[in-house]
């Protein structure tokens, strides 16, 4: 898959973080708006390691191309997200 092929609603690109997670030794994807996060998928800094392979860029598309729409995250958001 190349990442030029993929088509992501401006909403919610704008409000997709990567936040590093030192406690789990991981990286994470969240959605954060309104002051909440959602948590949507992590990786860990062992695979990112990996040289054969862009893991990163990998996880990211597979992640990204699994989001449900921009209204149903919101939606996500406010019954599950975490304050900020």
């Amino acid at each position: 898959m190349l990442a030029e092929n993929i088509h992501v609603d401006p909403r919610t690109a704008s409000a997709l973080t990567l936040v590093d997670n030192p406690r789990l030794n991981t990286k994470e994807l969240r959605f954060i708006s309104s002051n909440k996060s959602l948590f949507l998928s992590s990786i860990s800094k062992k695979q990112l390691a990996d040289k054969q392979f862009d893991n990163l860029q990998h996880w990211l598309e597979i992640s990204i191309i699994n989001l449900p729409a921009y209204e149903k995250l919101i939606e996500l958001l406010d019954c599950e997200g975490n304050e900020l």
